[in-house]
């Protein structure tokens, strides 16, 4: 039993998905809290009434927004777990101090977790994608072990002699073991559903757009559209754009989410950019009928549970 301290969470509880999700899930697992004299998670806020039902965890607030911040974030997470035994970096942004850490600390294991192929998001610029990649290549020879959520992320030949770092760990649903809700009068009508982060790697609007040309085509069908997450954080005003979608904001809510997709009755996915998106494993895992965007991450995931689509005809 050793010490782990986890980087990368931005808080706690989850409010936010995405590695905030990843901890919940592991903080739930009471066997892999067991293996740890002491877990320390390094957050930029914390609720400290639920923090403290754990006994061997240890919440550390710094005083820097990983958003606005993120290599400072990470180096200074870094810089006070030096002494535990693993370090589980959650993303790129530790790259950069990884080379300084390993050479003035022998002892610690440090284990990245990749978080998809960031250097082709087109929300960033050139430039911040390049600094990406380079974070990812530091991230890739520098730790003692990556992990990948999807086969479709493996680590490119060139680097082949880093190959046997990598380990695969597939996301699950955080509706296993949750019964399916059958109260599905909370939400009128019937429904095609979406969930997504509003991001132009999503296809957000090649979404919307096969939306109106369904709805032009068929103006008698009076079925719904929800599009659940954060919508406003959009750089065009959606709900004036495309009236006839309901644009409801994020659903934290587990049971309230999962009443969704048990009620719909289909799931539209158009994540493009790098490894397995948490929820296609849950419109999976609730046996949506499922329309993904044709790429190989949602393939690898997805498999034959889906059809696929390319643009916004399809």
């Amino acid at each position: 039993m050793g010490n782990l301290s986890i980087i990368g969470c931005k808080c706690w509880p989850n409010n936010y998905g995405g590695f905030e999700s990843l901890v919940e899930n592991l903080l739930r697992d009471k066997s892999f809290i067991s293996n740890f004299k002491k877990i320390t998670i390094y957050v930029e806020s914390f609720d400290s009434a639920i923090a403290n039902r754990f006994s061997n965890v240890e919440f550390v607030l710094l005083p820097i927004t990983k958003a606005k911040n993120p290599i400072k974030f990470y180096f200074k997470s870094l810089f006070l777990a030096k002494d535990d035994d693993f370090n589980l970096i959650l993303g790129l942004a530790g790259g950069l101090s990884l080379p300084i850490f390993r050479i003035f600390n022998r002892t610690t294991q440090y284990i990245v977790n990749i978080d998809g192929i960031e250097w082709k998001r087109s929300k960033f610029s050139i430039f911040k994608r390049i600094i990406l990649y380079m974070l990812n290549m530091l991230s890739i020879i520098f730790s003692h072990k990556i992990i990948l959520d999807s086969r479709a992320l493996h680590i490119d030949n060139k680097l082949i002699k880093y190959k046997k770092k990598q380990f695969f760990i597939p996301y699950s649903s955080r509706f296993e073991g949750m019964s399916e809700l059958k109260d599905f009068n909370q939400i009128d009508g019937d429904f095609v559903l979406a969930v997504s982060r509003f991001v132009p790697e999503n296809n957000i609007e090649m979404i919307c757009d096969g939306w109106n040309g369904f709805k032009k085509r068929h103006p008698e069908n009076d079925m719904r559209f929800i599009f659940i997450g954060d919508f406003e954080s959009y750089d065009k005003d959606l709900p004036a754009i495309y009236p006839n979608i309901d644009f409801v904001g994020p659903v934290f809510d587990l049971e309230r989410l999962g009443l969704y997709f048990d009620a719909c009755k289909a799931y539209i996915h158009g994540h493009s950019v790098g490894g397995t998106n948490p929820v296609l494993v849950e419109a999976i895992s609730k046996e949506c009928n499922i329309f993904a965007n044709d790429n190989i991450y949602n393939k690898d995931t997805a498999q034959e549970h889906s059809n696929y689509f390319s643009c916004s005809a399809d």
